[in-house]
């Protein structure tokens, strides 16, 4: 019986200690908000993705020069078929940022590297 309750008792720190250490592992989503359910770039080849430029329209919310990204509050991209959200964005060019107001409506045209979304020309 002594042994059968401490059996139970590891399991549950087990399970415990997984839910725990879950949200640890998702710092630095918080710009992610609205990709629930996405399913994204469906029947592309990953060679295809990372060669293909995809345009949005979306909001200026913030600007991080310093890191090189920006976050906005896209349309939705039918390209990737992903739904409006809001995200970070790797910038290519520095430069760029000068168009990159917060506040400000932008139309981004990006190519996926890897697990980042790149932006290439903003008008």
């Amino acid at each position: 019986m002594k042994l059968h309750i401490t059996l139970i008792l590891i399991a549950s720190l087990f399970a415990t200690n997984a839910a725990i250490a879950q949200p640890a592992d998702m710092k630095g989503m918080e710009g992610m908000k609205g990709m629930e359910g996405m399913e994204g770039m469906k029947g592309m080849k990953g060679a295809d993705q990372k060669k293909m430029n995809h345009q949005t329209t979306a909001i200026v919310k913030a600007v991080d020069v310093k890191k090189g990204t920006v976050l906005l509050a896209h349309e939705a991209i039918a390209s990737l078929n992903w739904p409006a959200m809001t995200m970070e964005f790797w910038v290519e060019n520095p430069a760029m940022f000068s168009k990159l107001i917060v506040g400000n409506k932008v139309m981004v045209e990006f190519m996926q590297q890897g697990n980042k979304s790149v932006i290439v020309v903003v008008q």
